[in-house]
C-alpha cells in the first residue's frame, strides 16, 4: 500500500515539476489590415528549450519551431511545404528570454526581428 502511494506522490511531485519548470508567453504580430496574429511560446528552463507555434491564417503559414539552447540548433517546421528548416542558435535562452518578455504585450509589425 505504501510503494503505491509512493509512486503516485512521485509521479505527482515530477508533473508538477516539469510544468513548473515551463512559462508560457504570447507574442503577437500585426499586419497592416490591424489584424493580429499570436505567436504561442512554452520556455522549458528545465531542459533549455523554446517551443514557439504560428497557427495558420490569412497572412501566415503555420510553423512550429523548437529551439534547444543546450545542443544550440533551432528547427522550423512549416506545414504546407512538408518541410523542416535547421539553424544554429546564435542567442543564448537567457538573451531570448529578455526578448520575449520585451515584447509579450507588444503586438509586434511582420517585418520585426522575432
Amino acid at each position: 500500500l505504501f510503494s503505491m502511494f509512493g509512486l503516485h506522490f512521485l509521479a505527482a511531485s515530477c508533473l508538477v515539476s516539469v510544468a513548473l519548470a515551463c512559462q508560457e508567453y504570447e507574442l503577437e504580430y500585426a499586419v497592416i489590415s490591424g489584424e493580429v496574429t499570436p505567436l504561442l511560446v512554452q520556455v522549458c528552463t528545465n531542459n533549455q528549450t523554446i517551443t514557439y507555434h504560428m497557427p495558420a491564417s490569412d497572412n501566415f503559414e503555420e510553423v512550429t519551431t523548437f529551439e534547444d539552447y543546450e545542443l544550440g540548433y533551432g528547427a522550423s517546421r512549416v506545414t504546407s511545404q512538408e518541410a523542416c528548416y535547421v539553424r544554429l542558435l546564435s542567442k543564448s535562452l537567457d538573451v531570448q528570454i529578455s526578448y520575449l518578455k520585451q515584447h509579450q504585450n507588444n503586438p509586434m509589425t511582420v517585418d520585426g526581428d522575432a
